[in-house]
């Protein structure tokens, strides 16, 4: 089952935790920002204007993982969310 992980950049503070646990996921940004790693912009309910949310498809193999970053992100700009659209974490 795919998850999506939904990542609002304007909240983060560049703690870097996410970075820690998944650089397979989270980069360092030049502007002390970390950059979702294969993040497509969030479509929004109007076809014309995007959220300003990053997100990215993640598999079962990686949930595990993506609840820990979630979870210790200070800010909470990470969110984890079911195919079916139910907040995970």
């Amino acid at each position: 089952m795919p998850y999506k992980i939904v990542y609002n950049r304007d909240r983060c503070i560049g703690a870097g935790a996410c970075e820690a646990l998944a650089d397979k996921y989270w980069e360092m940004n030049k502007d002390g920002k970390v950059d979702l790693k294969g993040g497509k912009p969030e479509e929004s309910s109007r076809d014309d204007i995007s959220s300003g949310k990053l997100v990215r498809s993640i598999d079962d193999s990686d949930l595990e993982l993506a609840k820990e970053f979630c979870g210790g992100c200070p800010s909470k700009a990470i969110e984890l969310f079911s195919s079916e659209g139910k907040k995970i974490a």
